[in-house]
This record gives C-alpha cells, sequence and structure tokens, in this order.
C-alpha cells in the first residue's frame, strides 16, 4: 500500500518488522505530489528491548540493487529525522529537485528484539517555504559542488589517514572542524568515508588544496562487514545481501577506478560475506591494543593464500564536536604513508594500488621502508637462494625490528642504527617488517594509560590484557612477494 501526501499535510505510516527477517532492508513507499520542494520525515520506534533500525531515502529514478541513480540519502541509526528540500537537506541527505512520483523511506533492520518492533513514520510535503523561513517565495536548487583536482608537485612519502567521519554520517563534529584538525596535524591528505553516503563530499571538494588533499570516498556498512572504497566521488549502492551483490560492488569500484578495501576484520565487526575482490585491506583500526593483531593474522593468511592486498591503516575516527589533543585515538592513529611521484587524488590511488606503502603509530611515527634486490614494497622478487632485505628505519631507536614470512618471523635485530642489510635463509612467499615498541614501552603504555584514565576511551581501548602482556606494535611495512 502506497501512502498519497498532499501538500502541507502530514501522513502517519506504521511499519511492523518482526523479529526474524530473511532482507535487512525495509521499503516504505509514498507518493509525492508535483510541486513538492520539501520533504521532511520523523522516525520513531516503538518495541520491548532493544532496537537499532538504520534510516534513509530514495526518490522515484531509484531501482533495485544495483541503483546508480535516486539516492537522496542515509543517517543509519544516528538521526531520526531528517529533511530534503531543493535548496537545503540534513547532512547525509541530498538536496536538489524533489520530483513527484513514488518515493521510498529505506529501514535497516539492524536489531531487532524478540517480538518485533513498530517503526512509525511522520511524512510531511512542503511547497514553498515555510512560514518561519525567512525567505517568503519559492526555494531555489541547489547545484553540485565544484570539484577541483589539485596537485602537489615532488616525489616523496605522503602521510594521511583513510578513514574518518563526519556528523554526514554518525560523527558529531562537522567537515570543518575535521579539516582545521587535519591541518594541524600536518596531514598531507585525509580520505573522508562516512557511512553510505558521500554529501560530505560537497564541503571538501572544494576544500581540497595542495598543502592537503582530500580524497572522496564511502564506508559501505553492511549488517555482515565495512569496506571503504576509495576515490569514489559518487554514491555507490551499499546493499549488499549476497555474494553476486558483492561481485557486482566490486566490478562497479574497478569502473570508477576506485580501490575496495575491507575495514576493521576483527571482533566486533568482522567482515563475515564473501571474500570480496579487494585491492586494499585496513590491518590496523584505531590504537594497536583494540585488536589489530586479529586483522593482522587475517591479512597473512590472505596473502598466504597468493593474493596480492596492499596493508593500509586508518583512525576511523568519529570528529567530535570539540576534538581532543594528543588523542592516542584520534586522527591520523595511525598514518597510512605512501611513496608517490607527486600527491594527487589519482596518484594516491595508483601509489595504494602499487603497495610501496608502511603503516605507522601517528603523524610522527616511526618512519619503517623495505626493498629486496632493489624491489620496493608491494614489488615481486624472484626468490634468491640468499635473500637480502634492506630495511631504512628512522625514530624507533632501541625496539626491535622484526621480519616476518609465511611461518612467523624469520629475522629480529634491536634498532640501533637506521639501515638495516637482513639475510632470510630459505626466504618464499613474502615477507614484510614490523617495528614493536620495547626502549620505547614503558613511555607509550604510561600514556595510554594516562589518556585512558582521564578520558573514557572508546570500547575495547583497554584491551591491553594484565595477565598476558601484549605488544605493541608501532609500524607495519607492506610485503615484498617471493616468485
Amino acid at each position: 500500500m502506497i501512502t498519497r501526501l498532499t501538500l502541507g499535510t502530514t501522513a502517519d505510516i506504521a511499519v511492523q518488522i518482526p523479529s526474524q527477517v530473511s532482507d535487512p532492508y525495509r521499503y516504505v513507499p509514498f507518493h509525492v505530489p508535483a510541486g513538492t520542494t520539501r520533504l521532511d520525515v520523523t522516525c520513531e520506534t516503538e518495541c520491548r528491548g532493544r532496537a537499532c533500525i538504520d534510516l534513509g531515502l530514495f526518490d522515484p529514478s531509484a531501482t533495485a540493487f544495483p541503483t546508480r541513480s535516486g539516492f537522496r540519502g542515509w543517517s543509519g541509526s544516528a538521526r531520526n529525522r531528517f529533511h530534503v528540500a531543493t535548496d537545503s537537506s540534513t547532512p547525509g541527505y541530498v538536496a536538489g529537485a524533489v520530483p513527484g512520483g513514488t518515493w521510498r523511506i529505506i529501514l535497516g533492520c539492524y536489531v531487532i528484539p524478540d517480538g518485533g518492533a513498530t517503526v512509525r513514520l511522520t511524512v510531511r510535503a512542503s511547497e514553498r517555504s515555510e512560514p518561519h523561513s525567512k525567505s517568503d517565495g519559492a526555494r531555489a536548487t541547489c547545484g553540485p559542488p565544484e570539484q577541483p583536482d589539485p596537485v602537489r608537485r615532488g616525489a616523496g612519502w605522503y602521510r594521511g589517514d583513510l578513514h574518518a567521519h563526519t556528523f554526514h554520517s554518525d560523527a558529531e563534529g562537522s567537515p570543518q572542524v575535521l579539516h582545521r584538525l587535519a591541518s594541524a596535524l600536518g596531514l598531507d591528505y585525509l580520505a573522508v568515508t562516512d557511512h553510505n553516503t558521500v554529501t560530505e563530499w560537497d564541503y571538501f571538494a572544494a576544500a581540497s588544496s595542495p598543502e592537503l588533499v582530500f580524497v572522496p570516498g564511502v564506508e559501505i556498512t553492511t549488517y555482515r562487514g565495512h569496506a571503504n572504497v576509495l576515490g569514489v566521488r559518487d554514491w555507490i549502492d551499499f546493499r549488499i545481501r549476497t555474494e553476486d551483490d558483492l561481485t557486482q560492488l566490486a566490478a562497479e569500484v574497478r569502473r570508477r577506478n576506485a580501490l575496495l578495501s575491507v575495514n576493521h576484520d576483527k571482533p566486533p565487526m568482522r567482515w563475515t560475506l564473501p571474500e570480496p575482490d579487494m585491492a586494499c585491506m585496513e590491518v590496523w583500526q584505531r590504537h594497536w591494543w583494540t585488536g589489530n593483531e586479529v586483522s593482522l593474522a587475517r591479512y597473512d593468511e590472505r596473502i598466504r593464500q597468493g593474493r596480492r592486498i596492499t596493508l593500509i591503516g586508518g583512525s576511523d575516527y568519529h570528529t567530535p564536536a570539540r576534538p581532543l589533543a594528543e588523542d592516542p585515538f584520534g586522527l591520523g592513529c595511525p598514518t597510512t604513508v605512501v611513496w608517490l611521484e607527486e600527491l594527487s587524488i589519482a596518484a594516491l590511488i595508483a601509489g595504494l594500488a602499487r603497495g610501496c606503502v608502511y603503516v605507522t603509530e601517528s603523524p610522527r611515527g616511526p618512519h619503517l621502508e623495505i626493498r629486496a634486490h632493489g624491489v620496493p614494497m608491494g614489488g615481486v622478487v624472484r626468490a634468491p637462494n640468499r635473500l637480502v632485505v634492506d630495511v631504512d628505519v628512522r625514530g624507533a631507536a632501541g625496539d626491535i625490528l622484526l621480519l616476518v614470512g609465511p611461518d612467523g618471523p624469520v629475522a629480529e635485530t634491536v634498532i640501533d642504527a637506521t639501515h638495516f642489510a637482513l639475510e632470510v635463509p630459505g626466504a618464499r612467499g613474502f615477507v614484510r617488517a614490523e617495528i614493536i615498541a620495547a626502549a620505547s614501552a614503558a613511555r607509550l603504555e604510561a600514556a595510554h594509560q594516562h589518556w585512558c584514565i582521564a578520558h573514557e576511551p572508546p570500547p575495547r581501548a583497554i584491551e591491553r590484557g594484565r595477565a598476558s602482556p601484549q605488544r605493541l606494535v608501532r609500524a607495519l611495512s607492506n610485503p615484498i612477494y617471493l616468485s
């Protein structure tokens, strides 16, 4: 049944959701009359027990998965109301023309308690500016933002964060707040990847500059795992349910010359969908002591199978309204460092795909670069009888340098220089490097514990086991592959 709206009135819609659903997405259609310039939607959930129901909107041009048009917004469970108008919209939603026809509210059934839930929706269609508006006439219509493509000339190592959020999804801080923080930290680039929406790009496209290149992206947020799409400027359909859907998503990412990266494959949000065709994997998310050993083990398992996947990191920073200083769970913790001939969006995407990349604990974290017989990280070496790995390391004196192969550690030394040539006898498969805190361990652990006492840390922030001490990784290199 389709609810038909009339201009200037509000329609009430009740939706019953059972405790068990075969499809996590429920669509609520309503007919919008011609002449509408604004829609307002509110959502309230009634149930016994905890419910988590996400919220979004499609216009009449949307199709079944995968659609390339018709997306008008997604706020997940971060909001229970939104508006879409020709001249404005709630963050996460797309302003623009409001055509007459059948629109659909999308409900994402993430958590439904026993006994089910009732979702009560109110929808209002307006024709002109509301009485309380400063404008007495018709609304203007928003156009697409300018999309400059800044370039910073010069080859070198460029530092940035590949995973951050604003109030366009489930963070509190605005794009402007995130911009100021990234600049203050001295990042070279920042990928902003709000959940299932790209409306934050309206700000970041115009704000991007050679000093701080913003990278368009989106976090594909499903109920069986999350994955970033890096380098995509336009919205991409997130409604993944089957292996075929995932195959179509990967094909769409390739078509747009973007990269697919599985995020935080560790509890509490492991990747339980089929294995995707991914170019990258977020192995390090947030502080190292938030379960990243699990992600690293999953990464090694994948590359032992012969896959070549670029190891990356991202803070998954959910910008607060007022960021904290010296935050070990903050932006740039960790930082992904990429070798580029120049810094631009296209160059960064290509550089990530090549894999000459390492991840370090913060924007000021240790430098870690490996080569073997002249081949950089991400490259392939024909396995010699005597493999020699050249390692350049800075900012980690007294810590441990570890080389790792398919079966575990293959070489280890205390960092008492800036260059090492380490022999790996009988090497096969791959070799990668880690910096493990030793001389720096007491200082870093004390800083971490002090911060956790002074602030309310994120979940699993103080995971470090009291009974069995857990190692603290300071940097990870990408592998060199052996053929």
